[in-house]
């Protein structure tokens, strides 16, 4: 009975956010497109896109310390709401004929402090409370929603956009809004989740550096963070330029296509994670995981030049989706087990802020990097260009280059991270961790058959 009650409410605050995502994902892709093909530059779209993502990112210790005073679900719902009142905005703009990257800018930034809010409430919510054994099946699950969205809503915004033009995509996002929200209502209505306030004690002032005192004092967790704020960085770089590289390959229906593959990758990924569980040298998993990413980012640069390169890249992309899910959802179940429940919404917060502004950063330098330094520099080698691959494709060579950069350096500090960092313990203290919770565990078992008895 208790298992079925406790996941009965995870299902429906999983499917209420899980639409939520999928307005904003819809919202974002045909955004981004109209920003590429407005502006021309892969530069501005870049900025553009760091402006959007960078106001989430730098409030996310606050937002952390707001979900642990606060109720999640009534966060959850300030968020979806907050992002509906700014794709409304956004679409009055666009029928107006008024709207422009600026507004794009300042609406979207709005809508990732919504988002945002939104990503870590959830987050705590589904965290709290849950034993390492379960938390690798929900973990699974929630990570395999979050690629159904990614599968379907690239497929489903391209159709919005040939079909029925831009003015349909905020349509969508506000009715998913609305739906996701009168999910929550009923959620909130029938008191699900938990009430929390007055757990953290102190002000405000001083609650909010609580987090980053712990992974202070927390080297393992400290040099883990580093490695996902070094891959994060270069995932940022591909994952931005990944756009423009379809797009020279074929229309806007092609990168659905390609965008779809990777959330395929992403929901096997979640199928993975939900089977194997916790595994035992997990970080070293991970770490091995990343090396996987930086071969696909290197075989990139050669499978642009092979007359089949979209299939090709296509299975690149399959692949670095698959081992980025399954990284995230060990490394999710790491810090779970290793952060107590009093002080988990500071963390994240923390661990939200850093691997995310890496993420912003990486787009914000592979725009002007591909175009302002790898292209000129192959004008000025001119032999460069003129060297035709096996397809007799000699264009656009700069960005699968920033691929081939990328993948190399991203290999090199893997390796190097691997001989002495104090990374290398993390797997010893979760071993730890998840011998004194079981021996605790047995113990209090132990004591309740007594008093039965």
């Amino acid at each position: 009975m208790t298992k079925k009650s406790s996941s009965k409410p995870f299902a429906l605050l999983l499917l209420s956010v899980l639409v939520s995502v999928a307005g904003v994902r819809i919202a974002d892709f045909a955004i981004g497109l109209w920003v590429l093909h407005e502006s021309g530059s892969t530069a501005i779209f870049s900025m553009v896109s760091f402006i959007i993502f960078i106001p989430g990112v730098l409030l996310s210790p606050l937002l952390g310390l707001v979900v642990d005073r606060l109720h999640p679900g009534r966060l959850i719902i300030y968020g979806c709401s907050g992002a509906g009142v700014c794709t409304m905005l956004m679409g009055w703009l666009y029928v107006n004929e008024q709207l422009a990257l600026w507004s794009i800018a300042v609406l979207g930034g709005l809508g990732s402090v919504c988002s945002a809010l939104v990503y870590q409430a959830f987050l705590a919510e589904k965290s709290l409370g849950v034993e390492h054994e379960s938390a690798a099946r929900r973990q699974g699950s929630v990570q395999g929603g979050f690629a159904i969205v990614q599968i379907l809503s690239p497929t489903l915004a391209a159709f919005l956009l040939v079909s029925y033009g831009m003015g349909s995509i905020f349509v969508m996002h506000v009715l998913a809004c609305l739906f996701a929200l009168t999910l929550l209502v009923f959620c909130y209505e029938q008191k699900v989740g938990r009430l929390k306030r007055g757990q953290v004690a102190g002000g405000w002032r001083e609650s909010i550096w609580v987090g980053l005192s712990f992974l202070r004092e927390n080297s393992t967790l400290a040099s883990l963070l580093l490695f996902l704020v070094i891959l994060n960085f270069f995932f940022g770089m591909t994952n931005f330029l990944l756009t423009p590289l379809v797009l020279s390959m074929g229309g806007e229906e092609k990168l659905g296509g390609i965008l779809s593959v990777a959330g395929l990758g992403m929901l096997c990924g979640g199928v993975i994670v939900s089977v194997m569980g916790l595994p035992r040298a997990a970080v070293k998993m991970m770490q091995g995981l990343a090396l996987i990413m930086a071969a696909c980012f290197m075989l990139t640069f050669w499978f642009y030049l092979h007359p089949q390169r979209l299939l090709l890249i296509g299975f690149t992309v399959f692949v670095v989706a698959v081992s980025y899910s399954v990284l995230l959802g060990i490394n999710q179940i790491v810090w779970m087990t290793l952060v107590p429940d009093h002080i988990l919404g500071r963390v994240f917060g923390w661990r939200f802020f850093c691997m995310q502004l890496s993420f912003p950063l990486g787009m914000l330098v592979s725009g002007p990097l591909a175009e302002y330094a790898v292209k000129p520099t192959m004008k000025w080698f001119g032999s460069v260009q003129e060297v035709d691959g096996p397809g007799g494709l000699s264009h656009g060579l700069e960005v699968p280059l920033v691929y081939l950069v990328t993948g190399v350096v991203l290999c090199v500090v893997v390796l190097v991270m691997r001989l002495k960092t104090p990374i290398l313990n993390a797997d010893w203290v979760l071993s730890e961790k998840l011998n004194s919770q079981k021996a605790t565990a047995g113990c209090l078992g132990g004591i309740k058959d007594n008093q039965g008895a």
